[in-house]
């Protein structure tokens, strides 16, 4: 927590076996003949075990060593009571929840117990800091006959890593075993080399180890590149997000694509550079489904290239959507003016065959909204228009092909 810029985001717990540790102890106690011999058993042992780290727990996270951390936000790492199943059949099936109740613990309590609270458990207040007296009492007994309980937790804390190790071990044998089939069945493996520039590459590896870049980044902290108030830099890192910001309007541009599709038959985006990119892109990677048109990225200016677009389209069953981050381009505002007068011959209604796709308040929305084009989808202003793939710019014409955008979005996300 202390190493952490930002402690207030850490979460955790400290994990303690009682179960466990209860049969460990009554598994000693048995081997020395001593089951009759003491007034308890392993289970006394396990919650006064749990009892005496939930003292070191509040000394710990409720007193003045922890007091700037929790100013600051911290956490506290909460105990949590793992194994609470009581496997004892002579013993109460709920004693390891009724025992340890207390603020600021977790208890995972297993189906068929909580079931056995719920219809037998008695909750008698903060029990887990009850009877500390008798806890003491039974663990100093336990060493004086012989048990010892670091012994008893250090073996309980192999075996458990045991059980993680051992499955872990067996899966990435498997794997290897597998990645050596696939390897002697390619017939022509390819492999990649950094050539001389591998010295540099590590080199730069090693220095955002050092500068924490990953974390920074994903604070959106500018100086990573520049200084802080830098500009295209402090207010263009929105990208970072755009897989969980974007769902809701995915939402709105599905429903769009959806009520739109039967009335035309080609969609054209008229953009330049960013924002005509991921619509290029979607249109060569994706098959538009049927029923749903394939999109042309017109963003060249050349009349011949112009002229051979609008030669090809059915002005009356075809969309434009109009691509500026700042509603400015020269380039796409002359596109719009060309195919807004076209339009304008053959429809009474020429801002139904237009869509805007542009950041809030730009000049390109004030026409949108003076000439009713059919909707105006506004992006988030600090995205910058080469990093815009997942928002509107790149969105509406994916949705307008068919595209599942919720799907598009989960991927995204997974990646990161």
């Amino acid at each position: 927590l202390r190493r952490a810029d930002d402690p207030s985001g850490i979460v955790s717990v400290a994990s303690l076996f009682v179960s466990r540790v209860a049969r460990e102890v009554d598994h000693r106690l048995d081997e020395r003949g001593l089951t009759d011999e003491v007034d308890f058993d392993g289970s006394d042992v396990a919650i006064a075990n749990a009892k005496m780290a939930y003292q070191r727990f509040q000394e710990i996270f409720h007193g003045d060593a922890f007091a700037d951390l929790r100013e600051q936000g911290a956490f506290v790492q909460r105990p949590l009571w793992a194994s609470t199943s009581t496997k004892d059949p002579s013993r109460s099936d709920v004693l390891y929840v009724e025992s340890l109740v207390g603020k600021q613990t977790v208890n995972t309590v297993p189906p068929d117990t909580l079931n056995a609270f719920r219809d037998h458990g008695t909750v008698r207040g903060q029990t887990v800091t009850a009877g500390l007296d008798r806890a003491e009492a039974v663990l100093r007994r336990l060493g004086e006959v012989g048990i010892d309980l670091d012994d008893v937790t250090e073996t309980l804390q192999e075996r458990g890593v045991n059980k993680f190790v051992d499955p872990f071990d067996d899966l990435m044998e498997t794997l290897e075993e597998k990645r050596e089939e696939i390897v002697e069945e390619s017939s022509d493996p390819v492999s990649f080399h950094l050539s001389g520039h591998e010295d540099r590459v590590v080199q730069r590896l090693q220095t955002w180890k050092t500068d924490d870049f990953a974390c920074r980044l994903w604070r959106r902290d500018p100086t990573l590149w520049a200084d802080e108030d830098t500009p295209e830099i402090t207010n263009r890192l929105g990208w970072l997000t755009l897989p969980d910001r974007m769902q809701e309007e995915a939402e709105k541009i599905t429903a769009f694509a959806d009520a739109v599709k039967d009335d035309f038959d080609d969609v054209v985006v008229l953009g330049m550079g960013g924002s005509s990119l991921a619509p290029d892109v979607f249109g060569k990677v994706f098959d538009a489904p049927d029923g749903y048109p394939e999109p042309t990225v017109l963003d060249s200016t050349h009349p011949e290239a112009v002229l051979a677009l609008s030669g090809d389209l059915d002005l009356e069953r075809t969309l434009f959507v109009v691509a500026s981050k700042s509603g400015t381009t020269t380039e796409t505002l002359s596109f719009f003016r060309y195919f807004w007068d076209r339009v304008s011959g053959v429809t009474e209604t020429p801002g139904d065959h237009f869509v805007a796709n542009t950041d809030p308040g730009s000049n390109l929305e004030e026409l949108g909204r003076e000439r009713n084009f059919r909707a105006v989808f506004l992006a988030p202003p600090d995205v910058g228009g080469r990093y815009s793939a997942l928002t509107p710019f790149g969105l509406v014409p994916a949705a307008l092909m068919g595209v599942d955008l919720q799907r598009l979005l989960d991927r995204a996300w997974s990646t990161e």
